[in-house]
């Protein structure tokens, strides 16, 4: 998978065919792609619909880096999660993200969500380590919803699950401390980047509103994650609302972030040295 490149998700606009989308992120310099989890839009279980794009992919020279699955608590029998399994290596694609539990629930639902998902950890964790595909599991609301991904990843043995840190939910009600990056660290294998303006209104381009990508970038620095980097944001609620347009802004702040991810990789580097 390519270091320190720039991915795009098929959500930023649904209300353009994906064939479209695929020619428009080329124009607009990305190399990756990733497809979100609305079948309705996309549906990559189905193989007429997978064949569809592959030669656009193809010819486009695109590659897609991620595909979203279904959240773990709706695949107890693990049937999509197969189906999604066979989509991702048919499309070339290393890693799925998928959520643990619904994105909220209430505080004392805790404990019947664990017991759930222990129920499904053994067979989950023996079909990603018999199909050795990359499964990143993705931080929800910031609460215990978390603290039960976190919990339920401390029971795993598996080198191809890790997480996938979301920059929009790990700042719901923020901005609040990026502490949870830290505990992800070690262990990321995707990274959903996008900014937050307020509640209900988010997955908008860096710089639209009030996250720290400094801050973000200074520890995503010091993590053996190299990308892509995916940009998962939405023309929903952008400042940018031409498609060209939005497009060419979060390139520019996409390469930006990675400018600056590169110069605090090499302080980190001569930091290290620097240690008796």
């Amino acid at each position: 998978m390519g270091r320190n490149y720039l991915s795009i998700s098929s959500s930023f606009n649904y209300n353009i065919c994906i064939e479209e989308q695929i020619r428009l992120i080329k124009e607009a310099g990305f190399k990756y792609f990733s497809l979100g989890s609305n079948l309705e839009y996309f549906d990559y279980t189905k193989k007429s619909e997978r064949d569809k794009i592959l030669p656009l992919l193809k010819s486009n020279n695109i590659r897609i880096d991620t595909i979203h699955g279904m959240s773990l608590h709706q695949d107890q029998n693990l049937d999509f999660l197969k189906s999604t399994i066979k989509a991702a290596k048919e499309l070339n694609a290393e890693t799925i993200v998928i959520h643990v539990s619904s994105f909220n629930f209430k505080k004392e639902e805790y404990a019947k969500n664990l017991s759930a998902l222990m129920e499904v950890l053994d067979p989950f964790v023996k079909l990603i380590n018999r199909e050795k595909i990359n499964i990143a599991l993705e931080n929800v609301f910031p609460y215990y919803e978390t603290d039960l991904l976190l919990e339920f990843y401390s029971k795993i043995k598996s080198e191809y699950i890790g997480f996938c840190y979301d920059s929009s939910h790990d700042q719901i009600d923020g901005p609040r401390n990026y502490d949870l990056l830290d505990k992800m660290s070690d262990n990321l294998i995707a990274v959903h980047l996008s900014d937050r303006i307020k509640p209900f209104t988010d997955h908008v381009i860096p710089g639209e509103g009030f996250i720290d990508f400094d801050i973000i970038i200074e520890k995503l620095a010091k993590s053996s994650f190299r990308g892509p980097y995916l940009f998962e944001v939405m023309m929903t609620h952008s400042k940018f609302k031409d498609t060209q347009e939005f497009l060419k802004e979060l390139k520019t702040e996409g390469d930006l972030f990675l400018n600056k991810l590169e110069i605090q990789r090499q302080k980190v580097k001569i930091n290290k040295m620097k240690r008796p």
